[in-house]
């Protein structure tokens, strides 16, 4: 029905127009922005489609954007431009706006014609943003969250379903070493590495649930707490499927796809020529003191580890590597048991331990530390007696004795030391039995 639709409003639009000329923004005013309005009556229908290729055409009074249309920030200038090229910034060819009489986006592009026309057949979503405020939320303080969202409508303006459209978000940093918030993490939603193994900066993806009615959002929390501060950049996806879409799989073969502006999630991106290519670049602002530190340590998941463990399994850490304070972490080691010869311990500290395995990543270095490990003198011993009872015809006589040093530790300093054990017979004092003992195994 939507097809039949778009192409009966097509042909009706250009039987009209060859006998009248299209009225322009400046003849209308609209109570409610309307998107997709290009023509400025207030509606969307292929009227809009046709106003637009007269716009790359240069056709008639479709000449000048921004004495017709308004300036780079009109709602109105936006329309010609539905693929956002204009949040792009920089990384947007702003001179093919010369020739609409504009130095700068939006302008209109051939693919912004046929996206019209894919959104009146029902294929496309119409991405509502009049700045970047409308994607990436920012909250005021402290900053310890990120919301990422689309907010998506019809050809009708109505909020699309989720049941029949699905977003996903995907994101990097600027920095090509790496990506210090790649720790964020996501409550709500399913987020993956979508870049290759090894490939830096790392790219994450998440898909985005719908929150209501055509609005599709997920929060980040920031690593260690807060996001350090950056340049971030953000590519997003649209699929509308056919049938509900699959909730599995990254993508259907029985969705159409649109990305803004590029990205790399498979199994049919590669297919189709796409590659990252984000649609917008934002900074975060700064974290409250010391955040930024502990942000961008936290992001490259270090891992405090026994040297010595990983060898012979002498000392293991207890629990994980965890934040300390600001710009530490930490973590707790079980006991680190002195030989007969070794009397220092290696630990260090390394980097990406879970993507590199047992390679340090390029730029950075590894940081160890030497533990010195000793025995404390004997302070004091403990002796059990285990034959409470002595006969006549005893032939035995058996006690355990525990060594202790100051701290009650039962693993004593043996340099110089000797051990002996002396029995003394109350009711004679001058009998005494004594024997050397050997010194403990550990």
């Amino acid at each position: 029905p939507d097809e039949k639709r778009a192409s009966h409003e097509y042909l009706a639009a250009e039987k009209r127009s060859r006998s009248a000329k299209r009225t322009l923004l400046q003849d209308f005013t609209c109570s409610t922005n309307v998107q997709g309005d290009v023509n400025g009556d207030c509606k969307f229908d292929a009227n809009d489609y046709l106003a637009l290729m007269r716009w790359i055409a240069g056709s008639d009074e479709y000449t000048n954007l921004t004495s017709t249309l308004g300036d780079a920030d009109s709602f109105q200038r936006k329309q010609v431009d539905p693929t956002m090229d204009w949040m792009r910034g920089e990384d947007f060819d702003t001179s093919r706006c010369a020739v609409h009489g504009a130095s700068g986006s939006p302008c209109p592009e051939l693919r912004d014609a046929q996206f019209l026309l894919k959104v009146l057949e029902g294929d496309y979503r119409f991405l509502f943003a009049t700045s970047v405020d409308d994607i990436i939320v920012l909250p005021e303080s402290p900053y310890d969250s990120l919301t990422f969202q689309a907010q998506l409508f019809d050809y009708a303006g109505t909020g699309v379903s989720g049941e029949y459209t699905r977003v996903r978000f995907e994101f990097t940093s600027t920095n090509e070493t790496y990506f210090a918030n790649a720790a964020m993490s996501f409550a709500e939603a399913e987020s993956y590495i979508s870049s290759a193994d090894g490939e830096l900066p790392v790219r994450y993806a998440v898909e985005a649930p719908m929150s209501s009615a055509g609005l599709f959002s997920v929060t980040a929390s920031g690593p260690s707490g807060e996001f350090a501060k950056e340049n971030i950049t953000v590519a997003l996806v649209v699929e509308t499927c056919e049938s509900k879409c699959a909730s599995s799989s990254v993508g259907s073969t029985s969705a159409t796809i649109f990305p803004y502006t590029g990205v790399s999630l498979d199994p049919h991106m590669s297919a189709l020529g796409y590659t990252y290519t984000p649609v917008l670049t934002f900074e975060t602002p700064d974290p409250i003191a010391g955040a930024n530190e502990d942000s961008y340590v936290s992001a490259l998941q270090p891992q405090i580890i026994s040297d010595d463990y990983q060898i012979s399994g002498d000392g293991f850490g207890i629990g994980s590597t965890t934040y300390a304070s600001l710009g530490a972490f930490s973590r707790e080691f079980g006991i680190f048991v002195p030989g007969s010869t070794t009397t220092t311990k290696s630990v260090s500290a390394k980097l990406m331990a879970d993507r590199c395995g047992d390679s340090t990543p390029t730029g950075f270095t590894e940081a160890s530390a030497t533990i010195a490990i000793s025995r404390r003198p004997v302070s004091s011993v403990k002796l059990i007696v285990l034959t409470s009872t002595v006969y006549p015809d005893t032939a035995k006589l058996q006690v355990r004795f525990q060594l202790m040093d100051a701290t009650t530790a039962g693993t004593v300093l043996q340099t110089g030391l000797s051990l002996r054990l002396s029995a003394t017979l109350s009711e004679d004092a001058t009998s005494v039995a004594s024997i050397g003992c050997a010194l403990p195994s550990l």
